[in-house]
């Protein structure tokens, strides 16, 4: 299950596709692209607010049949009752490199810092904020001057499919393993 506005989750869905990975719904708040291609593709849909309503979520996620979810572009918080509902939890596509500039502002703080490195990381959700085992990380510099849109646009939401894709693998490769042994 795909979750997210703005242009990670447009990115992100077909190259899940293209990888053999089968999105079974999808949830965002917007009109953004990724709206379109849900719809277009007849995804069932929620708005990515409700996933806060354990007793909204869970069913939706059983009804999807997840076995992951993804949050690409998400800051609600979720309670453990959903975050741990998909067979192998929740990931989530985190705009710098953790533990550094936790939190929603985390692009603005890059900037604000003066950082001359950073980049995105893919976390397990585990309930704290931005604080789960990061399963992918990927390094960028920060150009001079460049402004927190131009930096998270330009240069983090690239990274952040292929970090995505990355961490996507390594959650699945257990069990990969599991169905060959």
């Amino acid at each position: 299950v795909l979750a997210g506005d703005g242009p990670l989750p447009a990115l992100l869905y077909p190259e899940l596709i293209a990888h053999g990975y089968h999105v079974t719904a999808a949830l965002y708040n917007g009109d953004g692209e990724f709206s379109v291609i849900a719809e277009r593709e007849g995804l069932p849909f929620m708005r990515v607010d409700l996933l806060a309503i354990p007793h909204i979520a869970q069913p939706f996620l059983r009804a999807a049949r997840a076995d992951l979810l993804i949050l690409a572009n998400v800051t609600t918080l979720l309670p453990p009752a959903v975050f741990d509902a998909p067979t192998y939890g929740t990931i989530c596509f985190h705009p710098s490199l953790l533990p550094r500039h936790r939190g929603k502002h985390a692009v603005r703080d890059t900037i604000a810092a003066g950082d001359a490195e950073t980049g995105v990381s893919v976390f397990q959700v585990d309930g704290g904020i931005d604080t789960g085992i990061v399963l992918s990380r990927r390094r960028c510099p920060v150009p001079p001057g460049i402004s927190a849109g131009g930096l998270y646009y330009r240069h983090l939401v690239p990274l952040g499919v292929a970090a995505t894709l990355e961490a996507v693998e390594r959650v699945f490769a257990p069990a990969l393993q599991e169905a060959v042994s």
